[in-house]
Protein backbone atom coordinates (compact mmCIF):
# COMPACT_ATOMS: atom_id res chain seq x y z
CA UNK A 1 0.00 0.00 0.00
CA UNK A 2 1.44 3.35 -1.00
CA UNK A 3 1.71 6.48 1.44
CA UNK A 4 -0.98 8.15 -0.29
CA UNK A 5 -3.52 5.06 0.29
CA UNK A 6 -2.39 5.62 3.86
CA UNK A 7 -2.89 8.56 4.82
CA UNK A 8 -6.28 8.30 3.77
CA UNK A 9 -7.06 5.52 6.34
CA UNK A 10 -7.88 6.52 10.20
CA UNK A 11 -8.43 3.39 12.20
CA UNK A 12 -12.56 4.34 14.20
CA UNK A 13 -14.41 2.70 16.59
CA UNK A 14 -17.65 1.76 14.66
CA UNK A 15 -21.44 0.47 16.07
CA UNK A 16 -21.76 -2.21 13.36
CA UNK A 17 -25.42 -3.34 12.49
CA UNK A 18 -27.25 -5.00 9.92
CA UNK A 19 -30.28 -3.96 7.23
CA UNK A 20 -31.31 -6.37 4.82
CA UNK A 21 -28.47 -8.61 5.20
CA UNK A 22 -25.82 -5.16 4.24
CA UNK A 23 -23.61 -4.35 7.46
CA UNK A 24 -23.91 -0.43 7.82
CA UNK A 25 -22.00 0.94 10.91
CA UNK A 26 -22.00 4.66 12.80
CA UNK A 27 -19.39 5.76 14.66
CA UNK A 28 -19.24 4.57 18.87
CA UNK A 29 -18.68 8.29 19.73
CA UNK A 30 -22.45 8.80 18.72
CA UNK A 31 -23.96 6.09 20.35
CA UNK A 32 -25.63 6.50 23.79
CA UNK A 33 -26.64 2.54 23.78
CA UNK A 34 -28.64 0.00 21.69
CA UNK A 35 -31.73 -1.20 23.25
CA UNK A 36 -34.37 -3.79 22.23
CA UNK A 37 -37.05 -3.14 20.07
CA UNK A 38 -40.29 -2.11 21.90
CA UNK A 39 -43.71 -0.32 20.86
CA UNK A 40 -43.57 3.71 19.52
CA UNK A 41 -46.26 6.02 19.84
CA UNK A 42 -47.22 7.46 15.82
CA UNK A 43 -45.88 10.87 15.85
CA UNK A 44 -48.50 13.27 13.55
CA UNK A 45 -47.17 15.73 11.50
CA UNK A 46 -43.78 13.84 11.29
CA UNK A 47 -41.75 13.31 8.30
CA UNK A 48 -42.34 10.09 6.40
CA UNK A 49 -38.46 8.66 7.81
CA UNK A 50 -39.81 9.15 11.19
CA UNK A 51 -41.82 5.91 12.31
CA UNK A 52 -42.65 7.33 15.92
CA UNK A 53 -41.71 8.29 19.18
CA UNK A 54 -39.97 6.66 22.09
CA UNK A 55 -40.34 7.16 25.89
CA UNK A 56 -36.84 6.13 26.84
CA UNK A 57 -36.53 6.78 30.67
CA UNK A 58 -38.45 9.22 30.28
CA UNK A 59 -36.82 10.87 27.56
CA UNK A 60 -39.14 12.02 24.28
CA UNK A 61 -36.78 9.95 21.01
CA UNK A 62 -37.99 10.28 17.44
CA UNK A 63 -37.71 6.73 16.04
CA UNK A 64 -36.14 6.70 12.01
CA UNK A 65 -37.00 4.10 9.92
CA UNK A 66 -33.41 3.08 8.34
CA UNK A 67 -35.82 1.05 5.65
CA UNK A 68 -37.44 3.82 4.18
CA UNK A 69 -34.18 6.04 4.32
CA UNK A 70 -32.61 2.96 2.20
CA UNK A 71 -35.01 2.36 0.07
CA UNK A 72 -35.81 -1.12 1.36
CA UNK A 73 -38.55 -2.95 1.00
CA UNK A 74 -40.83 -2.46 4.52
CA UNK A 75 -40.94 -5.30 7.11
CA UNK A 76 -43.48 -4.60 10.66
CA UNK A 77 -41.49 -4.26 13.72
CA UNK A 78 -40.04 -7.22 15.16
CA UNK A 79 -39.12 -8.36 18.81
CA UNK A 80 -35.44 -9.16 17.23
CA UNK A 81 -35.11 -5.60 15.99
CA UNK A 82 -32.77 -3.39 17.77
CA UNK A 83 -32.73 0.42 18.69
CA UNK A 84 -29.64 2.49 18.51
CA UNK A 85 -29.78 5.38 20.36
CA UNK A 86 -27.41 8.39 18.84
CA UNK A 87 -26.81 11.91 18.40
CA UNK A 88 -27.61 13.40 15.36
CA UNK A 89 -26.38 16.17 15.24
CA UNK A 90 -29.26 18.57 17.17
CA UNK A 91 -31.12 15.82 18.92
CA UNK A 92 -31.00 12.09 20.13
CA UNK A 93 -32.45 10.11 17.92
CA UNK A 94 -33.51 5.94 17.49
CA UNK A 95 -32.36 4.26 14.33
CA UNK A 96 -34.82 0.79 14.22
CA UNK A 97 -32.17 -1.87 12.74
CA UNK A 98 -32.94 -5.99 12.18
CA UNK A 99 -29.63 -6.59 14.68
CA UNK A 100 -26.57 -4.72 15.98
CA UNK A 101 -23.94 -7.28 15.05
CA UNK A 102 -20.33 -5.66 17.69
CA UNK A 103 -18.66 -2.68 18.40
CA UNK A 104 -15.76 -3.11 16.28
CA UNK A 105 -12.23 -0.81 16.21
CA UNK A 106 -11.40 -1.07 12.09
CA UNK A 107 -9.56 1.09 9.40
CA UNK A 108 -12.14 3.69 7.57
CA UNK A 109 -11.84 4.90 3.70
CA UNK A 110 -13.22 8.81 3.86
CA UNK A 111 -15.52 8.32 0.37
CA UNK A 112 -16.25 11.33 -1.98
CA UNK A 113 -17.20 8.88 -4.90
CA UNK A 114 -19.48 6.71 -3.38
CA UNK A 115 -22.10 7.78 -5.36
CA UNK A 116 -20.74 5.90 -8.15
CA UNK A 117 -21.59 2.73 -6.35
CA UNK A 118 -24.39 2.94 -4.02
CA UNK A 119 -27.89 5.05 -4.36
CA UNK A 120 -27.53 6.99 -0.72
CA UNK A 121 -24.28 8.07 -1.39
CA UNK A 122 -25.30 11.82 0.20
CA UNK A 123 -25.77 9.61 4.07
CA UNK A 124 -22.29 7.60 3.43
CA UNK A 125 -19.32 8.86 4.96
CA UNK A 126 -17.03 6.29 4.53
CA UNK A 127 -16.27 2.53 3.98
CA UNK A 128 -14.85 -0.68 6.25
CA UNK A 129 -14.02 -3.64 5.49
CA UNK A 130 -14.40 -5.99 8.10
CA UNK A 131 -13.74 -10.06 8.10
CA UNK A 132 -17.25 -10.18 6.06
CA UNK A 133 -16.72 -7.33 3.66
CA UNK A 134 -17.80 -3.66 2.74
CA UNK A 135 -19.71 -1.80 5.58
CA UNK A 136 -20.45 1.72 4.93
CA UNK A 137 -20.30 3.89 7.75
CA UNK A 138 -23.06 6.90 7.94
CA UNK A 139 -23.11 10.05 8.87
CA UNK A 140 -26.33 10.69 10.91
CA UNK A 141 -25.84 14.75 10.65
CA UNK A 142 -26.52 14.31 7.01
CA UNK A 143 -29.23 11.58 7.85
CA UNK A 144 -32.14 13.93 8.19
CA UNK A 145 -32.31 17.02 5.33
CA UNK A 146 -33.19 19.96 6.96
CA UNK A 147 -36.71 20.45 5.87
CA UNK A 148 -36.97 16.48 7.56
CA UNK A 149 -35.62 18.40 10.94
CA UNK A 150 -37.70 21.27 10.92
CA UNK A 151 -41.10 19.31 10.11
CA UNK A 152 -39.71 16.64 13.01
CA UNK A 153 -39.03 19.61 15.56
CA UNK A 154 -42.06 20.79 14.31
CA UNK A 155 -44.05 17.45 14.89
CA UNK A 156 -42.30 17.28 18.44
CA UNK A 157 -43.67 20.54 19.59
CA UNK A 158 -46.83 20.23 18.37
CA UNK A 159 -46.74 16.54 20.16
CA UNK A 160 -45.03 16.89 23.06
CA UNK A 161 -45.50 21.09 24.07
CA UNK A 162 -41.76 21.35 24.04
CA UNK A 163 -38.63 22.06 22.00
CA UNK A 164 -38.36 18.08 21.72
CA UNK A 165 -35.60 16.04 23.36
CA UNK A 166 -32.76 17.76 23.92
CA UNK A 167 -28.54 16.40 24.72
Amino acid sequence: MGDAQKSELMVEDLLIFEQSGQKYAVRSAVVREVLRAFSAVTLPKAPPIVEGILNVRGEIIPLLNMRRRFGLPELPPSVTDHFVIAWEGTRWVALRVDRVLNLERLPVKKTSDAGKYISSAELVDGVATGQDGMILIHDLGRFLGSAEKQALTQALTHSTGTGGPTR
